[in-house]
């Protein structure tokens, strides 16, 4: 609790009800609920013993006595976080799942469509993982467009890997912002010129 509010309550209590030995239970912390970066200062968002809930307080790290707990809270926190990113990548895999079950094509290869290339993967059930991850220790760079589809209204490339069997499906935006080279091969080696023998100008 800050200085001011601690006096505070220390003006509520009737005079000569409590020891200095008590007034130090007073503000044990019962409970740590939340954490903060404050002026890069870490605080811990406290639950007094024997105060409601609207006395709890946001308390600098450095001001407070309860090691245990602090370490306690750290440590669900990193759980949470674990839990969260498991959660995270399972529901991706679902999204990835089902995009490539409702997909239409966009523009298909020269050689295979987009959809023969998401059901091969979906048969070889090779797992797709994220840009930038790194697979069995090898960086991921891509190697060309497979082809493109539409998404729920969003333009989507199928990526290939190099020296990687994988390929995924990523959002036309990404792929312009990481791979800026291989979309335009892209869309280069997709390009037709009409073969009129005459110019432009008619002659």
């Amino acid at each position: 609790m800050s200085s001011s509010e601690i006096e505070g309550v220390e003006n509520i209590l009737p005079s000569g009800t409590a020891t200095e030995e008590d007034q130090e239970e007073l503000y044990s912390v019962e409970l740590i609920l939340d954490k903060r970066l404050n002026n890069n200062k870490v605080e811990y968002f406290l639950k007094w013993k024997g105060y409601d809930d609207r006395e709890n307080t946001w308390e600098p790290e450095e001001n407070l006595d309860c090691e245990e707990m602090i370490n306690e809270f750290e440590e669900n926190l990193r759980k949470e976080e674990k839990e969260r990113k498991r959660m995270e990548k399972r529901e991706r895999r679902a999204l990835k799942q089902r995009l490539s079950n409702s997909t239409t094509t966009l523009c298909p290869s020269s050689e295979e469509s987009v959809g023969a290339v998401i059901k091969q993967e979906k048969e070889d059930n090779i797992e797709q993982v994220k840009t930038g991850d790194v697979s069995k220790g090898i960086e991921k760079i891509p190697d060309k467009i497979l082809g493109a589809t539409v998404v729920n209204g969003h333009l989507m490339f199928l990526l290939k890997w190099k020296e990687l069997e994988e390929a995924e499906l990523i959002t036309a935006e990404e792929a312009n912002l990481m791979y800026p080279q291989v979309v335009i091969h892209f869309y280069e080696s997709r390009l037709t010129w009409n073969s009129n023998s005459e110019n432009i100008n008619g002659v």
